[in-house]
């Protein structure tokens, strides 16, 4: 009977009690995969709702609402052998369509089912008000070729500058190589019907980046084909009215519409995908935001514009000599750390300034951080730090020394001591390191030190960094302060002790918003680009490093110098 509303606990036999409870096979089949899902990746036991009511069109609706917003349902391509991997391939097969509502608290799984669902013979027949789907929905397409647009309303010429893109993955979710990735520095794809036709001007300040995409020419081995937008000079909360539409490339019909209502600090986000399913193609509306641009994104598909290196050599030419080692320093030992009493309630552990400032070292502009007398607190373990800190808005620098193994997080808090900001993540033994806050100058600063042993943070201005204008050496999580032109950059990455670990560096502008530049995994060379200073260069690192600035200026894969 309909409506059914059923709390319970996410628990293999659960399920069996629900199916019983409902009718029709699809409905069933529908249920136990949204049950089972919860089970196997947001965890057995879990609180959850399950939902089952009449819906538009004489469909029936399924919903299954559980507390984690983080954990969202992942359509994979199973092998033949695989024992795992079918259950939303099923649900997508059987259901008309199916998508997720996040909420702040938890997310909504649901599927319709039953009359209204769309055919193969008249997938090509739906009216525009079918073709407009929410976050997590989807929509089965003729197959037919088509143009897709991103697009924005344009806030005049000091508004972020927005750039569409298109990523082919294979089966496993993973870009095949460089060639894999439509964008601005590569507006055509070598082997598929896939390219980038530029920007065009509408009525009233719309814009539009159009792309062309073939679907009976994509290549056999490409299962989905990614459609993704960037924003340069800020951030997606600052573009109006983005949304990113599909239309018959013969007709112009809408074949489908999805609009993005929720973006805030955003610099890249996954718009939405064009996949296979039952030898015909779907689109699904994805509206997965990243706060580190479009190079983050794509590394989320394997994808890496790493250019291991030969290509550094070549530019050599074959009689230059063999270039020397790279001089790499040791790991300076964490120095021994006081023991402090602390009292019952959180305190500052030390509030005295360290003695003999660095002073000024760089060509920061004032607001990107205030002036303050350095301050270091110590700890054992897991800790909150309450500072007393209320200092003007701006970044922060972060020296961290800990002592012996383990892995370790530093965040701020809010005020109801829920984390916040990532101010530094390391899994290196005996680390001395340098991190960085962005502080909104309202509240008195709060942070959040977890991990084992004993530990000590420094808080300085960021005026006190460590310039990169010139070759640069590190060892392990470091920040540099960046105030050049554009340029490309080598890298060079030694890894940990086993060669091997992650690099990475992050540019990041007045105001927090940040955007990856380059990263690997594992020692070796590769080369990118910096946009225009001033910027914060936030390296992670499990080793040691290097880098300097590229002869010639700018042109790495990621410049939008060539445009």
């Amino acid at each position: 009977m309909l409506p059914l509303t059923v709390e319970l606990l996410a628990l293999p036999e659960a399920v069996a009690g629900v199916r019983r409870m409902v009718e029709g096979d699809d409905v069933r089949l529908c249920v136990s995969e949204l049950l089972t899902n919860v089970i196997r990746h947001v965890g057995e036991g879990t609180p959850v709702t399950v939902r089952v009511a009449a819906a538009q069109g004489g469909r029936t609706r399924v919903a299954v609402t559980d507390p984690d917003p983080r954990v969202w349902p992942v359509l994979q391509v199973a092998a033949d052998d695989a024992e795992s991997g079918r259950g939303l391939a099923l649900l997508d097969a059987l259901a008309a369509r199916w998508g997720v509502d996040q909420g702040p608290y938890g997310k909504t799984v649901w599927c319709e089912l039953g009359a209204g669902r769309w055919s193969s013979g008249n997938r090509g027949c739906q009216d525009a008000g079918m073709t407009q789907i929410i976050k997590g929905g989807n929509l089965p397409l003729s197959g037919e070729p088509m143009r897709v647009a991103v697009v924005r309303r344009s806030g005049g010429p000091e508004a972020p500058k927005v750039d569409a893109a298109a990523l082919l993955v294979d089966a496993d979710g993973k870009a095949r190589g460089r060639g894999d990735l439509v964008f601005y520095n590569q507006p055509e794809h070598a082997g598929s019907a896939v390219r980038l036709l530029g920007e065009a001007q509408g009525e009233e300040g719309v814009v539009a980046d159009w792309l062309e995409i073939d679907p009976g020419r994509i290549e056999d081995s490409v299962e989905r084909v990614v459609v993704a937008a960037s924003c340069d000079g800020g951030t997606f909360g600052e573009v109006e009215d983005l949304y990113v539409r599909a239309v018959s490339a013969t007709t112009g019909a809408q074949l489908a519409l999805y609009a993005v209502e929720d973006a805030t600090t955003e610099t890249a986000i996954l718009l939405g995908e064009f996949y296979r399913r039952n030898g015909g193609w779907k689109f699904r509306a994805v509206g997965q935001g990243y706060d580190s641009g479009l190079p983050a994104l794509a590394t989320d598909f394997g994808f890496s514009a790493a250019e291991d290196e030969a290509d550094d050599e070549d530019e050599q030419g074959p009689e230059a000599a063999p270039e020397a080692p790279v001089a790499v320093p040791a790991p300076t030992p964490a120095p021994a750390l006081v023991a402090v009493d602390k009292a019952d309630v959180p305190v500052p552990y030390s509030g005295a300034p360290v003695a003999a400032p660095l002073g000024r070292l760089n060509a920061l502009p004032a607001e990107f951080g205030p002036e303050f007398p350095y301050v270091e607190y110590q700890g054992d373990g897991k800790e909150d730090v309450e500072t007393g800190l209320t200092l003007p808005r701006g970044f922060i620098a972060v020296d961290v020394v800990k002592k012996g193994a383990g892995h370790l997080d530093i965040v701020t808090l809010t005020v109801r001591k829920r984390r916040w900001r990532q101010v530094m993540r390391s899994r290196m033994d005996d680390l001395r390191g340098v991190g960085v806050l962005h502080h909104d100058g309202q509240s008195p600063l709060r942070l959040r030190v977890d991990t084992r042993g004993r530990w000590m943070i420094r808080l300085r201005p960021v005026s006190t960094l460590r310039p990169f204008d010139g070759p640069v050496e590190g060892y392990g999580p470091d920040v540099l302060a960046y105030t050049g032109d554009e340029t490309g950059v080598r890298f060079r990455f030694e890894g940990d002790e086993d060669k091997k670990g992650y690099f990475g560096v992050a540019a990041h502008r007045k105001g927090g918003h940040w955007e990856y530049r380059f990263s690997r995994r594992d020692r070796g060379r590769g080369k990118g680009d910096l946009p225009r200073g001033p910027r914060l260069l936030v390296v992670e690192a499990d080793g040691a490093w290097s880098m300097e600035p590229r002869p010639g200026g700018s042109g790495g894969f990621w410049s939008r110098s060539g445009r």
